[in-house]
């Protein structure tokens, strides 16, 4: 390791600012960060510096995208969704037989679920009192139906 500016060596102990990028790069980190936060802290105990500086950017810059935590954590739900549906929908379309992409998809969907254990606590908790964010979830979950519904036709399963 090479000596910092105080002439100490040793671990840097805040995150490594990353390059300067596009404001959708920014955003898109900042997200992510978000997510792996509130995928270890419960949101009451998560603030916007604890986020941004993990991201490896000032304050500052976190506001210059969300303007408050709760719409980072939106923000980072939307993802979760995202990457969960992905996971799924990677699975079926493997090219396996109907009964073992089903099979894979659902060990794919437990596996995701258990790695966003605290993730999913904290949706299910704020969600308890945001109103927006209920209806989200509700909205979200709708959307997945209808995209499985899509994916049983599409593996030429009869509609239910």
């Amino acid at each position: 390791m090479s000596e910092g500016k105080s002439g100490q060596s040793g671990e840097q102990s805040e995150a490594r600012r990353p390059r300067r990028g596009s404001p959708e790069q920014t955003r898109a980190l900042l997200v992510e960060t978000a997510a792996k936060v509130f995928n270890t802290v419960p949101y009451t105990e998560t603030d916007t510096n604890q986020i941004a500086k993990q991201a490896g950017y000032a304050t500052g810059t976190f506001y210059r995208h969300f303007k408050d935590k709760r719409e980072v954590f939106i923000a980072a739900f939307e993802l979760f969704l995202k990457d969960e549906w992905d996971s799924i929908q990677k699975s079926v379309m493997s090219g396996a037989s109907a009964g073992d992409a089903i099979d894979a998809a659902i060990d794919a969907l437990i596996g995701f679920h258990r790695r966003w254990r605290v993730f999913r606590s904290n949706v299910k908790a704020v969600a308890t009192y945001d109103e927006e964010l209920r209806l989200l979830t509700l909205k979200k979950r709708r959307e997945e139906l209808m995209q499985i519904s899509t994916l049983r036709k599409a593996m030429g399963s009869p509609e239910r």
